[in-house]
């Protein structure tokens, strides 16, 4: 290839790679700009963000598969489950903590599912 058309290609290829990354760089802005940024979050909240249904989100903080603390529920209100800001960047950033396997009294034989 001729110098001066490598260096036009260049120059056009530079151009749209910084017209690209300007452009990823507005739609992230967007995204961190939309999305609610709060200490804790119910299980309907987390769910959202995540795109899962609330029975799974409670289900992965139940089994330990995200960190998640319970609330005392006010008057005649059961207890629910929160999380922190920091476990959701966890998550978004990690996915879901490692299944624990549950052992019976010896410690030796998992306890299977039936």
């Amino acid at each position: 290839m001729h110098p001066q058309a490598l260096e036009e290609f260049l120059r056009q290829w530079r151009t749209e790679q910084d017209s690209r990354l300007g452009r990823i760089e507005v739609s992230l802005k967007k995204l961190s700009e939309n999305r609610p940024n709060k200490e804790f979050y119910t299980v309907s909240e987390f769910a959202k963000l995540v795109d899962r249904a609330e029975y799974t989100v409670r289900e992965w903080a139940r089994l330990g598969r995200l960190r998640a603390e319970k609330t005392h529920g006010g008057r005649g209100r059961k207890a629910e489950w929160r999380f922190t800001q920091a476990e959701f960047n966890r998550y978004e950033a990690q996915g879901l903590l490692p299944e624990e396997e549950t052992v019976m009294g010896n410690g030796c034989d998992p306890i299977k599912s039936r």
